[in-house]
């Protein structure tokens, strides 16, 4: 049916504000149907426990200084010299 079938401007206006209607009404059907989607997606995500992800250095550390050793003793000690009596 087209708006020019209706004779007279007072139909007109009526079927227009029919369809304008209409068409606000699923537009706020629609936006109200995705609000409950994302409310009910928020509120499982929340019910799931989030596994952690282990937080490592942003760079390795360094290793440790090498401890210092002592050569061995290669060095015989001096022999006695005490006069025996």
């Amino acid at each position: 049916m087209r708006i020019n079938e209706i004779t007279d401007a007072q139909g007109q206006l009526e079927l227009l504000r029919t369809v304008i209607d209409n068409t606000w009404t699923a537009i706020a059907q629609q936006a109200e149907q995705e609000r409950r989607a994302e409310t009910e997606r928020k509120a499982q995500t929340k019910l799931k426990p989030r596994s952690r992800k282990a937080v490592g250095a942003p760079y390795p550390s360094p290793p440790p200084p090498p401890k210092k050793t002592n050569p061995p003793n290669t060095k015989k000690p001096p022999p006695n010299t005490t006069p025996k009596a």
